[in-house]
């Protein structure tokens, strides 16, 4: 369960640094040009739309499993 919780914990917070980037992708065209279709552009476009939505998935995932962990904590207790 914590093996979970540290992966989800860890991937949430890296898909928030790359979601943050590519919110900004206005700023960081007006350093390096990328044209459409590009890798970079794709990248961009894939985090600020799925990126988010899988963001929120994970957030979801975690919020589940530290429920779980902390249930799971107060009946080991009793």
């Amino acid at each position: 369960m914590e093996k979970a919780i540290k992966f989800f914990g860890i991937l949430s917070l890296v898909l928030l640094v790359l979601v943050g980037i590519a919110g900004t992708s206005d700023y960081w065209e007006s350093i390096i040009p990328f044209r459409e279709g590009g890798l970079v552009w794709s990248l961009v476009y894939f985090f600020s739309t799925i990126g988010a939505g899988v963001l929120i998935i994970c957030f979801l995932i975690l919020l589940i499993f530290v429920c779980l962990d902390k249930k799971h904590k107060k009946i080991q207790q009793k």
